[in-house]
């Protein structure tokens, strides 16, 4: 069985995304608060909520714009989810 290409966010999508974010950083610390990050230029990912691996689509809904900390967090739980998921 051949795997499923990666589906990353459209264009439009993306700029959508940074309008919505408007400058921040839209994760959440580990408390649940919102991050207070301010993003800059470049030090921005385009997030799946729901993980690409997992199904998850390219649509507004399930992206959202992470600081590079909030990324790495949020990566480190998605991977134990995906690796769970191909038990």
């Amino acid at each position: 069985m051949a795997a499923r290409q990666r589906q990353n966010f459209p264009k439009a999508v993306r700029i959508q995304a940074l309008e919505r974010a408007d400058g921040r950083c839209e994760g959440e610390l580990p408390t649940g608060d919102p991050c207070p990050c301010a993003i800059p230029t470049g030090g921005r990912i385009f997030d799946h909520v729901i993980p690409d691996a997992n199904g998850g689509r390219p649509t507004l809904d399930n992206c959202r714009v992470l600081c590079l900390p909030c990324d790495r967090a949020k990566y480190s739980a998605d991977r134990r989810a995906i690796d769970k998921a191909r038990r």
